[in-house]
């Protein structure tokens, strides 16, 4: 839809002209012709001849003889209902539909120019039908409240009502810092993540021509960044002896033990555990571990005033949840932890240094047997927990402490009622 300033101004123009002299003809300069013609009849009876009323018969559709003229005040009412379309105050514009409304009306209920009763309730009603759809209309006939009504002075667009108005500046996390997100937007958005491989390869598939090669190209580029960054972060600066180079001349005695040493990028040990870390492989004590049921893992809790609701669910393991961990309301919560199946220290047996320490837990790493339950902390046998060793002194070799490591969960905590695990070292 277009704003009428976006009309040319020919177009304009032409319907301008173009209605105005409709409305002239139709409500001033036909009833004016018909008035003459008929007074130009010298015997008014002679009206009720079939000839007459063949000629004329358009004027006199059911009507009374002595009201012969009453046809053109039909013309004036429409004539006057169209002009006052153009007054541009509302109040004003009503006033006067209203004001030409009730003389039609009351000129057909003093004279009733009809000869038989459906002409004159006819009448009425379509007296009534204009001045309730003029009425209606009024909100948007004027010519500066119209709703895609432009400024004239500067050509920029006018404040459209609300209901026009389209959602301004950051709305959507102005939606999020007041409402969040989802309960499940994380899941969401990792299901997003490992379907977008197969919908690149889909998408690289069904190209053809100059699409696909600007595709090619594009991947092409993007894949060489992820190398470069991936091979940024796998390389450390490390100092190695550099045989070639041999300054002239004699060396100090005090100088003999310093080695003549280059800048070189070798990788690290760190770097390899945390690569090793983030694909999720260690070498672990217990490599496979027999698969649960859903009914072994859960019980179904039944809610809801007659007890028919059966979406939520009670994890019948041991799980682990954080320090600052707080239940969602009833309403949301489906899998609900126990609080007496939550565990927050475990026996982590060293392997070389044979012995056992009762340690914190940080995080589950990962559970074998579903993603579900590495998302709700439930630990079972083979889970691969993360706990709180910087108790031992543990450090690494550029001296750091480090904090926490990986270790396997090696019994099943739920029936013994403890957690027991070996280190990963």
């Amino acid at each position: 839809m277009r704003y009428w300033l976006d009309v040319p101004m020919r177009e304009v123009t032409f319907f301008a002209v173009f209605s105005g002299t409709v409305c002239v003809l139709q409500g001033l300069a036909i009833p004016s012709c018909l008035l003459l013609i008929l007074r130009r009849l010298k015997n008014r009876n002679s009206l009720k001849d079939a000839n007459s009323q063949y000629v004329f018969g358009m004027l006199y559709n059911d009507m009374k003889p002595e009201y012969w003229f009453y046809e053109i005040t039909f013309f004036f009412k429409r004539f006057l209902f169209m002009t006052a379309t153009a007054i541009p105050d509302e109040v004003l514009r009503i006033l006067v539909f209203a004001w030409v409304a009730f003389l039609h009306l009351q000129s057909l209920v003093l004279m009733k120019p009809f000869s038989t009763l459906e002409g004159n309730i006819l009448q009425k009603l379509e007296t009534c039908f204009i001045f309730s759809a003029s009425v209606s209309s009024a909100p948007f006939c004027g010519s500066s409240k119209t709703p895609f009504a432009r400024s004239s002075r500067c050509g920029a667009p006018a404040q459209r009502p609300s209901r026009y108005k389209m959602p301004q500046n950051e709305y959507i996390k102005e939606s999020i810092k007041r409402f969040g997100r989802r309960f499940d937007h994380e899941e969401r958005m990792r299901k997003k993540k490992a379907r977008e491989p197969k919908k690149i390869s889909k998408t690289a598939r069904k190209l053809r021509g100059i699409k696909a090669k600007l595709f090619t190209k594009k991947r092409y580029t993007e894949k060489a960044t992820m190398k470069k960054t991936i091979k940024a972060h796998q390389e450390k600066d490390a100092k190695a002896k550099d045989a070639e180079e041999v300054k002239p001349g004699a060396v100090p005695a005090y100088l003999l033990d310093r080695e003549q040493v280059r800048r070189t990028k070798v990788l690290s040990n760190m770097i390899k555990q945390k690569r090793k870390e983030k694909a999720g492989k260690w070498q672990v004590p217990i490599p496979k571990v027999k698969a649960m049921t859903e009914d072994e893992m859960f019980k179904i809790l039944r809610s809801g005033k007659r007890k028919k609701k059966a979406w939520k669910r009670i994890v019948n393991k041991v799980s682990f949840v954080g320090d600052n961990f707080t239940r969602k309301p009833p309403k949301f919560e489906r899998y609900i932890r126990p609080s007496a199946l939550r565990f927050k220290k475990a026996h982590v047996t060293h392997p070389e240094l044979k012995m056992t320490f009762c340690l914190e837990i940080v995080s589950v790493k990962k559970n074998p047997q579903s993603a579900l339950y590495t998302n709700l902390g439930v630990i079972t046998k083979g889970t691969i927990i993360e706990v709180n060793v910087s108790e031992l002194g543990l450090v690494t070799q550029t001296g750091k402490v480090i904090f926490a490591k990986y270790a396997q969960v090696t019994n099943n905590p739920d029936i013994d009622g403890c957690i027991n695990a070996l280190l990963l070292v």
